[in-house]
């Protein structure tokens, strides 16, 4: 499990990259990744939003939008994908 320093720069990589930033479509590789979603779901909710600052709960990255936020829990290796 990724540590909290590791969740704080994966917060601010993603405040460099997407914050302000506009989502425009949405790709779900694996279904697993989601929970109470489908990827159409998913990509239904998203697109169209602007992403707010994200913010670190816990080792939870939260990133709010102009409507639902995005949770991400990053695996055993720290790593998203």
């Amino acid at each position: 499990m990724p540590e909290l320093p590791d969740v704080e720069g994966f917060r601010r990589a993603f405040a460099l990259r997407a914050e302000g930033k506009r989502v425009h479509g949405v790709r779900a590789i694996d279904r697993g990744m989601l929970r109470n979603s489908s990827p159409a779901g998913l990509g239904r909710a998203l697109s169209g939003r602007r992403f707010a600052s994200a913010r670190r709960h816990g080792k939870l990255l939260v990133c709010p939008t102009d409507g639902p936020a995005l949770l991400l829990q990053f695996g055993m290796t720290g790593i998203f994908v």
